[in-house]
């Protein structure tokens, strides 16, 4: 494992064989989606619309990115930032001795040469959220078509404070009790909806916080959607919800940060290790998260829906048909 490590930061292959079978199996996973290309296009048209380059381009916009990429410019990049081997972090975990592990480290590792070629660091972050509120449609593309449209309303508030990890539960607190109150159309009130749902999150790279919803709709029912969303955000800034409600929605959260399950997870650890070091999050124990969660009221949800559920948060997307 650490030879091949080694290998990837001073070594790495160029292959044209490979290059060209990575970009038939591209072509080949959007010409036959495993997913809904009409959720995955509008987050990539909505997040250009209001300036946000975090992550990697999926959908329609990845597709035709494909002729334009480069396998000489892309090995440049790729030995720009591997060349930099100060800026990594190995992390090693199992049952090992560390006496037997260090020599090896030091070895395949400790040896690896820093480049002369050091890519600059990022400059500090700007505030490019445009003011909403912003309602924008935009048409399929032409490579498919669907009967069903897809609508996409969020809520986005730029961080008052560089890390702060109670207001980041709250937000995603706000948005789990909203989620449960989204699935209420369809199943209490019958819209036809295909997928739904609210979450909300920290956008680290953006140093935002979003609330975000999407239906999968009938055309018929998207003004009826919108009212009955509405109606949806205008209780929660009005009216406490019911504990039991509180409870519902909160659940799902208490499971994802649980530290005797998923909250240990290997995933759910190497997520929390990449924002400590990449974006310096407080390394804050998955009891204490859930001990805070346990203790949100009726009374801090209609606190944050009033602080994040304001019309200059809004920004409002759909995707349909011509």
């Amino acid at each position: 494992m650490l030879q091949l490590i080694n290998l990837f930061f001073t070594k790495a292959k160029v292959s044209k064989v490979a290059f060209q079978d990575w970009k038939q199996i591209e072509q080949n996973l959007y010409q036959h989606p495993i997913g809904d290309l009409k959720y995955l296009d509008l987050n990539v048209l909505g997040k250009n619309a209001i300036n946000d380059h975090s992550g990697v381009t999926y959908g329609t916009a990845r597709f035709k990115g494909l002729e334009k990429t480069d396998i000489n410019q892309g090995f440049k990049m790729y030995n720009k930032v591997f060349g930099n081997i100060e800026e990594f972090t190995f992390l090693v975990s199992g049952n090992f001795n560390p006496e037997v592990l260090l020599p090896l480290l030091n070895k395949y590792l400790g040896s690896i040469p820093n480049s002369s070629d050091i890519p600059s660091k990022n400059p500090p972050k700007k505030n490019t959220l445009p003011s909403g509120p912003i309602f924008q449609e935009f048409s399929f593309p032409d490579a498919y078509n669907k009967n069903n449209i897809m609508y996409m309303p969020k809520y986005i508030k730029s961080k008052d404070t560089l890390d702060d990890w109670k207001e980041r539960i709250r937000v995603e607190a706000l948005g789990a009790v909203t989620n449960s109150k989204v699935w209420g159309l369809r199943f209490d009130k019958g819209y036809s909806l295909y997928i739904t749902g609210t979450s909300g999150k920290e956008n680290y790279e953006m140093d935002r916080y979003e609330i975000n919803t999407s239906f999968d709709c009938v055309p018929d029912e998207l003004p009826f959607i919108k009212k009955e969303f509405n109606i949806i955000i205008n209780d929660l800034r009005k009216k406490l919800v019911s504990p039991d409600h509180l409870q519902q929605g909160l659940n799902r959260m208490k499971m994802l940060y649980n530290p005797k399950g998923r909250g240990n997870s290997q995933r759910a650890m190497q997520e929390k290790l990449y924002k400590h070091y990449r974006f310096g999050s407080k390394w804050i124990s998955n009891g204490k998260i859930l001990q805070f969660i346990n203790s949100l009221t009726p009374k801090d949800i209609l606190e944050a829906a009033n602080k994040y559920y304001q019309k200059n948060n809004y920004y409002q997307f759909v995707l349909k048909s011509d």
